[in-house]
């Protein structure tokens, strides 16, 4: 993450409640600033992809998980509803505001709208 050093412990508090549900309960949430954000675009679907370089996608080509930056045109992704096929990827430029979360007991989720 880049952080090092001494840091104030400003405030301990319970964990709040956690409601009844279906699902997994996001247990931290995370956010930096990072200068390697791709944009992947991927076959029949209007949303894009936006990951980090290293980030980690399943390649059901490959049958194993993938940096973002090395993927393939025509490489097949694993999605909730199936597979979905990258059409292209570009770097974009700048650096960006990215996020990630932690999920009880999850370590593979499935992001975005369509699911990917």
């Amino acid at each position: 993450m880049g952080i090092s050093g001494w840091a104030r412990i400003v405030s301990v508090e319970s964990c709040p409640e956690i409601g009844p549900g279906t699902g997994r309960v996001v247990t931290g949430t995370f956010s930096r600033l990072n200068n390697v954000v791709l944009k992947v675009d991927l076959k029949g679907e209007s949303e894009h992809l936006h990951p980090t370089a290293t980030h980690p996608l399943f390649s059901t080509s490959r049958n194993d998980s993938v940096r973002a930056d090395q993927l393939q045109p025509e490489e097949k992704l694993r999605t909730a509803s199936g597979n979905s096929q990258v059409v292209s990827i570009c770097a974009l430029p700048g650096a960006h505001r990215v996020y990630n979360i932690e999920v009880e007991a999850e370590h593979c989720y499935f992001a975005g709208r369509q699911g990917y």
